[in-house]
């Protein structure tokens, strides 16, 4: 039967808790992109939305 950790919080022990994330720690976190651009917005767009959050 495979169970993982996360549905039995109580079943870890101090070492195999620590070992856990050791071992998520040392996982390669992905690279942060800048999302490109939508261009530039029209004013009147803005307007619109600035007058209907009133």
């Amino acid at each position: 039967m495979i169970s993982c950790f996360c549905c039995q919080p109580g079943s870890l022990g101090r070492r195999a808790l620590l070992a856990s994330a050791v071992a998520f720690a040392a996982i390669p976190a992905r690279a942060e992109t800048t999302p490109a651009s939508g261009g530039s917005v029209d004013p009147a767009v803005i307007e619109d939305l600035v007058a209907g959050d009133r």
